[in-house]
């Protein structure tokens, strides 16, 4: 392990990619391949537990149930696939609507599999701070400022073990 202490969560990045570049099976193939080399690394005690972090349109491609099934059916139920990173904000809303009103989606799934889940660009990458604006405010909660009502929003979904926040500049938090 890295100076004596595992990772504790290492995330295959954007896999939606290979979708746009393969055939389906050979974008599951390459999934599964990252992620038989991610159990070795959890068997090495590298790493705890691992995962995927997506961006874009992931499970327009395959669902979270169907890609953790087919990528881990060779390691039984002991895998340690067991986590998910996408956006949630207000403006990539379309997963919290699926949760909330139609009870799927990959925040579901994710739940229903027990795996951690973590909320990213809650802020949309700051675009979020002009488009909330006083009248909304009012509407959530008239103490909190446009950055408490973006994160106050992804919060509310009840789904989501945590909520990363990133920026390139100060101005995002004042």
């Amino acid at each position: 392990a890295l100076a004596g202490q595992a990772l504790g969560k290492l995330f295959i990045h954007n896999p939606e990619i290979q979708f746009r570049k393969k055939t389906k099976a050979q974008a599951i193939q390459a999934l599964h391949n990252a992620i038989e080399v991610c159990e070795e690394l959890c068997d090495l005690g590298d790493v705890q537990s691992y995962g995927i972090s997506t961006w874009q349109g992931l499970f327009e491609e395959v669902s979270l149930a169907d890609l953790v099934q087919t990528t881990t059916s060779s390691l039984g139920p002991n895998h340690r696939f067991r986590n998910l990173q996408l956006p949630v904000s207000l403006v990539r809303i379309e997963e919290v609507v699926k949760a909330w009103f139609k009870n799927c989606g990959p925040l579901v799934e994710a739940k229903e599999r027990n795996m951690m889940v973590y909320a990213g660009a809650p802020l949309h990458n700051g675009a979020l701070l002009n488009m909330i604006n006083a009248a909304f405010i009012r509407f959530f909660n008239p103490s909190l400022t446009a950055v408490q009502v973006a994160i106050n929003f992804v919060r509310s979904t009840r789904l989501v073990n945590a909520i990363l926040v990133g920026t390139s500049t100060r101005d995002h938090f004042d």
